[in-house]
C-alpha cells in the first residue's frame, strides 16, 4: 500500500494536469462544434471523484491538487 500511495502522491499533479486549462480556446471551439460536450475543468473533477471512490476503499487517499495554470498548457498534455 505504501509504494502505491507514494505514486499516486507522484503521479497525480501530472494526471490532473492531463486535461488542460478550463475554458481553452480549443475546447470552447470544440464544444461550439459539437465534438465536446464538457469544458475541460467539469471532465477533471468527473475523473478525480471516480479515481477517489476507487482509492479510499483501499486506504489510499488522492493528494491535495493546486493547479498552477501559468505552467499548464491550454491544450491537454502530459507535463515532464
Amino acid at each position: 500500500r505504501g509504494d502505491f500511495q507514494d505514486t499516486l502522491n507522484r503521479s497525480w499533479p501530472r494526471l490532473m494536469s492531463i486535461f488542460g486549462r478550463p475554458g481553452s480556446r480549443k475546447n470552447v471551439r470544440y464544444r461550439e462544434l459539437g465534438l465536446k460536450k464538457r469544458d475541460n475543468d467539469e471532465v477533471r473533477q468527473t475523473f478525480a471523484k471516480e479515481v477517489k471512490s476507487k482509492t479510499e476503499p483501499l486506504g489510499l487517499s488522492l493528494p491535495e491538487w493546486v493547479p498552477e495554470w501559468q505552467k499548464i498548457p491550454e491544450e491537454a498534455a502530459i507535463p515532464g
